[in-house]
């Protein structure tokens, strides 16, 4: 080995030996509660430009039903204001956009004995509607994610068939600022047959395609991931989009194992290639959950690289739910514990896990915050100077749940 590269490799090893002490003290500088006397939690978050955090979900109400919920805290996790929106039936958030004079929010109303619509939601600064817009569709429609680029929104999310939410197909749509449909991409599932238990003819047991996250690498592509049914149980699915012509340059499937997969998010890395978050579990019957990130090249569709994470302490329960990239490699930010399906009681005994891995997918060092989560009550956000936060659900004493707010340090 050359003076040249044992030198290169020192500096890699030192790198990685100094995070993985850091990380084992990460350090918790304050956690706070918030949520009324039932069921809080929160589906999106935005810093503004005063840097104090806007978060949007769903509380519930005396009638057990879920109502809009936005709140908006500084960074010392002091509330600035909260606001609740009642409608009768069930109301639940997906997006929050920081705009001009306030905020847009994206959520699906799901009435009572009607079919699921999605709309939006215009808030001022001080959190007052301002106007709210209902997304007019011939079928039922639950929205996943909403983002604005350039003059236009685009937005994913399944179209159900009816009566049956087993069966569901994926759609892409462009909007006006006027949230006016330009054009859509509808994405069929493949159906997956089974030998019905009883006539032991083809039985068609479920049939779901349903986009998760998408990101715009340039004026004419986008990348869409999610998952699909299969007959191995669910797939990992992505497929590049050419949005000026309105088709699909290539389509990918990836399990290579009887299992299944969920795709919760896409984020980009330093060198302008989408890196996918998301679960894998082996066997149904065992129930062995990991934490999934692949790499994939934007042009070709290829795995760049596809690792598998758990966490030291683990119950075979390990799952990445958000990610944030820097110089040096991405946060990820999960959940680690005991499976919810085998849970008797409310309580779902999970701790937050933190992963950090370089640039092709290695572990640098992992630690837990030790907490009862819930199943996919986790997400991150790093401010615009360099602060980390951390956003949980957690069970309360009477089985009901708040958002809890973490704000971490990494020496």
């Amino acid at each position: 080995m050359t003076f040249k590269n044992k030198l290169i490799f020192l500096l890699i090893f030192c790198f990685c030996y100094s995070f993985y002490g850091n990380s084992q003290s990460l350090v918790v500088q304050w956690k706070k509660n918030f949520g009324g006397e039932k069921n809080d939690a929160i589906s999106a978050i935005v810093e503004d430009d005063a840097g104090d955090i806007v978060l949007t979900g769903e509380n519930q109400n005396e009638h057990n039903q879920l109502d809009l919920w936005i709140l908006k805290i500084d960074k010392t996790g002091k509330t600035i204001w909260s606001k609740t929106f009642p409608k009768r039936g069930h109301q639940r958030a997906f997006s929050i956009l920081k705009t001009e004079t306030g905020f847009i929010i994206g959520g699906n109303d799901v009435p009572t004995g009607t079919q699921a619509r999605p709309f939006i939601l215009f808030i001022d600064n001080d959190g007052n509607k301002t106007k709210k817009i209902t997304i007019e569709y011939q079928q039922e429609l639950r929205f996943t994610k909403l983002k604005k680029i350039g003059n236009y929104f685009y937005a994913i999310g399944t179209t159900s068939r009816p009566s049956n939410d087993l069966f569901t197909d994926g759609v892409l749509i462009k909007f006006n600022k006027n949230f006016d449909v330009v054009w859509e991409m509808k994405f069929k599932s493949e159906p997956l047959i089974h030998e019905h238990p009883i006539t032991k003819k083809p039985w068609h047991y479920a049939s779901t395609a349903e986009p998760r996250d998408f990101l715009v690498m340039n004026d004419e592509t986008l990348i869409l991931t999610g998952y699909q049914s299969s007959k191995k149980v669910t797939d990992f699915w992505t497929m590049n989009i050419d949005t000026k012509n309105q088709k699909i340059r290539w389509e990918s499937k990836i399990n290579t194992y009887y299992g299944g997969n969920e795709a919760f998010q896409l984020v980009k890395t330093p060198d302008n290639q989408p890196l996918m978050i998301g679960t894998r579990y082996d066997k149904p019957k065992d129930f062995t959950y990991f934490g999934n990130v692949i790499k994939f090249d934007k042009t070709t569709g290829k795995v760049l690289f596809s690792e598998l994470y758990q966490a030291e302490k683990t119950e075979l329960f390990d799952r990445i739910l958000s990610a944030f990239p820097s110089k040096n490699g991405c946060f990820l930010i999960g959940l680690t514990g005991t499976n919810p399906s085998r849970v008797t009681t409310a309580e779902v005994p999970q701790d937050i896990w933190v992963v950090f891995i370089d640039h092709d997918g290695k572990m640098l060092g992992e630690e837990t915050i030790p907490q009862i989560g819930e199943e996919r009550g986790i997400d991150f956000l790093v401010t615009a100077k360099n602060e980390y936060f951390i956003f949980a659900k957690i069970y309360k004493e009477n089985g009901t749940t708040d958002l809890q707010v973490l704000k971490v340090g990494f020496p």
